[in-house]
């Protein structure tokens, strides 16, 4: 775990430089680059970089919706209140 924490770090630093939209292209090409010499199947390693990457669009819509929640209800107790 040692070894791998670092390798996936800098995959997902990779994606934040404006280059791709959301990243998508980069972190899947660094998984690639890092975790194939070491053995691991290009398969595998590009279905778990791709399937990072729709799990981090699930928690930016889902923490929109509790955004959007949240602003809903204080705005009705607001509006309860007057």
């Amino acid at each position: 775990f040692i070894y791998v924490a670092p390798m996936i770090a800098s995959g997902l630093l990779l994606m934040l430089l404006p280059l791709s939209f959301g990243g998508h292209g980069l972190r899947e090409g660094a998984f690639l680059l890092v975790f194939v010499p070491l053995g691991i199947e290009t398969e595998l390693v590009f279905a778990i970089a791709v399937l990072l990457g729709l799990l981090l669009i699930i928690y930016a819509i889902s923490g929109y919706i509790l955004l959007t929640l949240v602003k809903l209800i204080n705005k009705t107790k607001i509006a309860g209140t007057r």
